[in-house]
């Protein structure tokens, strides 16, 4: 086996840095999300609740939207770049931003941290690309690989709230004798610096993983892979049989041409010829050597006919590039020679596709209407994708099931944090770690064993729709504790139940939503589909948080009963009306 196809067959080594990654990725979000509610009440500890709800969705959307600013760039760079240096920039700047905002003492100091990761962050865009072109037309695995690529943010992002609570506070947690925690010191000063700490130690380590493992899949630079040689072999074998033909063609009628000039000067030259005639032709003349022998039309006729043929033969290829070849092949770069130039013919000067020199049609003659022939050979995934509606609808149920998902993961911390007799259940980051633990611990099971069955056995569209109306009680029990604030184990046992909901729901809508995307997303295209797809999601992380607190802080202050659920009630409401949106959704899976 040689370098180049053991680079290939890497699907473990590459497997477990994509979901390490991404789950570190999500691990980091997810902290700061979690985190804003205590940090803001920590660096305002007088301020009103409505107040403080606008500041914790304000922070907590900084990161998303300084994202939405640059994902779609990102994904246009990893198109022309490479998709290796985008995620090496998204993963070094992430441990950075995370490591500052640990060490964050201002408001100010917190959000140009939040701001600067989002800005710099395009791992999502070239992780999906490199998920979607490693394995080439094994779509099985690649497939696969885009689940354990969401998989893991999904898991990262349900770990890590519990992460952050276990580490947060350590000197209330363990005590003053714990590691820097005297008076003025690191941790005593900033509670919230270690679970940052250790967060952004994961994302180097994912870091020098990707370095390592992780090959450069864009299509103008991938190593080749052996569908691509055969595809590549098969198409320009057809040209040269093509062309072979076209010669051979021209040869038997001005061959005919002398042969018959010569019968009508001679007449006893055909016995002759039969005498001392060439050898055989080969089988790929047989049917015009019939043709020869039992019918003598004029030669201009019989070229004619031949020439007819065969540009119906390379009418019928440029029509259909892929008829004989991989689909996926056909629409890459085929693999280059040992010059490093491509022995494809397509990439020779004054090529088009077709098999014709440019300006000129299938007889060499020159192409009169150019433009015509090209919008006549198009095919639908060479349009823009976004004039595609079966690649519009994913990329549109992605960002509203990353904003329904969002809210609640914002306003759950926001609420727990707040004062009972203002409608939250009082708790610290500390207290709440706990169910948070508890929900993510039962979540690895079904991520690892429940979810890849219950996808195979229904299929990615019905995966999601479960998502969605898994949202719809998640939101009515998450906010159900505070009715029983005197009841211990009511208390506990729904926001235990409430929150594994939420978690499950979570995992069944965005990593369906994933698939989704780039399953229609055409394959020239995928850096910029999934750069619209993170751009879009950016801004639902955005909207998603900062429309949470301010809801919050608007109905603090409420007199009404109940005001709390009213929020939830939005998401719930929200996540029916995507159920029934859903129908128009393509399912591009196989099942």
């Amino acid at each position: 086996m040689t370098k180049r196809q053991k680079a290939f067959t890497l699907d473990k080594q590459w497997a477990f840095v994509i979901w390490f990654t991404m789950a570190i990725q999500g691990i980091m979000l997810s902290i700061a999300f979690t985190m804003a509610a205590f940090l803001v009440r920590s660096l305002y500890p007088n301020r009103e609740e409505g107040q403080l709800g606008w500041l914790i969705g304000l922070l907590a959307a900084t990161f998303p939207c300084a994202q939405f600013l640059t994902a779609y760039v990102w994904g246009l760079l990893s198109d022309r770049y490479g998709r290796r240096p985008v995620l090496m920039i998204g993963i070094l700047t992430s441990a950075l931003s995370t490591l500052a905002f640990g060490l964050s003492t201002t408001f100010a100091m917190a959000l140009a941290t939040r701001f600067i990761g989002g800005f710099f962050n395009g791992v999502g865009v070239a992780m999906q690309a490199i998920c979607a072109e490693a394995w080439g037309d094994d779509s099985t695995s690649a497939a696969k690989a885009l689940g354990l690529m969401s998989l893991g943010w999904t898991m990262g992002s349900t770990l890590g709230p519990a992460f952050g609570g276990a580490l947060s506070e350590p000197c209330t947690a363990f005590g003053s004798d714990f590691l820097l925690c005297g008076s003025g010191q690191l941790f005593h000063s900033r509670p919230y610096a270690l679970a940052c700490i250790a967060a952004s130690s994961l994302a180097t380590l994912s870091l020098l993983g990707c370095a390592w493992l992780l090959p450069e899949t864009r299509p103008q630079e991938a190593p080749c892979r052996l569908s691509d040689t055969s595809a590549s072999s098969e198409r320009s074998s057809s040209h040269a049989l093509n062309g072979r033909q076209h010669d051979q063609g021209v040869q038997m009628a001005a061959r005919h041409s002398h042969n018959k000039s010569h019968l009508h000067n001679d007449p006893t030259a055909h016995s002759n010829d039969d005498d001392t005639s060439e050898p055989e032709a080969s089988t790929e003349q047989e049917p015009l050597l019939q043709q020869r022998t039992q019918h003598h039309p004029e030669p201009s006729q019989q070229l004619h006919k031949i020439s007819s043929s065969i540009g119906r033969q390379q009418s019928t290829h440029r029509r259909h590039p892929g008829h004989n070849a991989h689909q996926h092949a056909s629409q890459e770069p085929p693999c280059s020679n040992s010059s490093g130039q491509s022995d494809h013919p397509s990439h020779k000067e004054g090529y088009r596709e077709g098999g014709n020199l440019d300006g000129q049609d299938s007889m060499g003659q020159p192409d009169l209407d150019p433009e015509a022939q090209e919008q006549k050979g198009r095919s639908p995934s060479e349009d823009p994708w976004y004039r595609q509606w079966q690649v519009v609808l994913p990329v549109l149920l992605y960002g509203m099931l990353v904003f329904i998902c969002n809210f609640l993961e914002e306003l759950t911390p926001i609420f727990a944090s707040a004062a009972p007799g203002q409608g939250g259940l009082g708790l610290s980051f500390a207290q709440l770690a706990w169910p948070l633990s508890v929900a993510s611990g039962l979540l690895i099971p079904c991520t690892l064993y429940a979810y890849p069955l219950l996808q195979e056995k229904v299929g990615v569209l019905a995966c999601c729709a479960l998502g969605i109306m898994l949202n719809i009680p998640a939101s009515i029990l998450i906010p159900l504790p505070s009715l029983f604030l005197s009841t211990r184990w009511l208390f506990w046992t729904s926001t235990y139940v409430g929150l594994f909901v939420k978690a499950l729901g979570k995992l069944l809508v965005i990593n369906p939503a994933t698939i989704l995307i780039n399953q229609a997303a055409p394959i020239s295209q995928k850096g910029a589909v999934n750069g619209a797809s993170s751009t879009l999601g950016a801004l639902s992380r955005a909207a998603g948080p900062a429309l949470g607190g301010g809801v919050w802080g608007a109905l603090a202050d409420a007199e009404f009963p109940f005001h709390q659920f009213v929020p939830f009630g939005l998401m719930a409401g929200s996540a029916l009306l995507t159920r029934l949106a859903l129908v128009y959704v393509p399912d591009h899976s196989i099942h």
